[in-house]
């Protein structure tokens, strides 16, 4: 019932800037799946420094960026697409996890 590509795409932006806040070395993400009655919830988790607390509120706004090669924009479409799934998208930090949640029966 899902995009799968539209998924994909979110997914993969999730991994990819947990990647570059773990760096050069050694370090961990842990992809974790939890199936509720309503809801599956995929938690993305990493090992990198987190996200500074006054950053938290402003990281799914388009156009906020960290990064000095970045647009700002991954985190507001990986937002934008999970809610066109009827799902939700939550950060913590530290440590960094992501919290996605989408609906069994998402929007037609």
């Amino acid at each position: 019932m899902a995009d799968r590509i539209q998924l994909s795409v979110a997914f993969s932006n999730i991994v990819s800037n947990a990647v570059e806040a773990i760096g050069e070395g050694e370090g961990s993400i842990v992809i974790r799946t939890i199936k509720g009655t309503h809801h599956m919830v995929v938690e993305f988790e990493d090992s990198g420094e987190g996200i500074a607390e006054e950053n938290l509120p402003k990281i799914f706004d388009p156009l906020f960026t960290t990064k000095h090669h970045g647009t700002g924009l991954g985190l507001s479409s990986v937002r934008a697409i999970i809610a066109s799934h009827g799902g939700t998208i939550a950060v913590q930090s530290p440590p960094t996890v992501f919290i996605v949640a989408l609906p069994h029966n998402p929007p037609k």
